[in-house]
């Protein structure tokens, strides 16, 4: 991301295969540079737009940034009202979430969570197998933006999009 008359920003949210992040959040986040975010369940303002960066997802197989749905809306409850872009590392319930042996594989925890709040883009991956599709629901517009498909092919570019304040 640019900002206007500023360095250009990175923003990073871990997932299940990052150990270091979970196991030493300091000491991980410090390997980069002053303008690369690392957001573990905390809010981010550039620019006037609010970020909010969550690494959780339920659980599945054993490992890293896992939590039973109860855990899971509790940290959710530190995200602001209002979200302009909402990166999380998995989906909500019900929203570009695919599951192997059930329907859906997405947080419900999550789900409420964006339920009772304004997010305007939210920006998820994880499940694999929406990975390259978005859907609006509401005034939400969701991303599942994973890169891989469920054999770890590198299949879906990068996705971009503006998001712009005051409007």
């Amino acid at each position: 991301m640019e900002c206007a008359g500023g360095p250009a920003h990175a923003i990073i949210v871990p997932g299940n295969h990052d150990e270091c992040f979970e196991t030493w959040p300091e000491a991980a986040s410090e390997l980069f540079g002053e303008n690369v975010h690392v957001l573990q369940d905390k809010p981010l303002v550039l620019d006037g737009i609010t970020f909010y960066g969550s690494p959780w997802t339920p659980p599945f197989m054993l490992w890293h940034f896992m939590a039973e749905e109860s855990r899971l809306a509790m940290l959710y409850r530190n995200m602001p009202a209002a979200v302009d872009v909402l990166v999380t590392h998995g989906p909500p319930y019900g929203v570009l979430d695919p599951g192997w042996k059930e329907p859906h594989a997405g947080s419900t925890a999550l789900a409420q969570a964006i339920g009772e709040r304004e997010v305007g883009h939210h920006v998820f991956g994880h499940l694999h197998g929406a990975g390259g599709r978005m859907i609006q629901k509401g005034n939400t517009i969701f991303y599942n933006v994973a890169a891989c498909d469920e054999g770890y092919r590198l299949i879906n570019p990068p996705r971009e999009f503006e998001v712009r304040t005051g409007v």
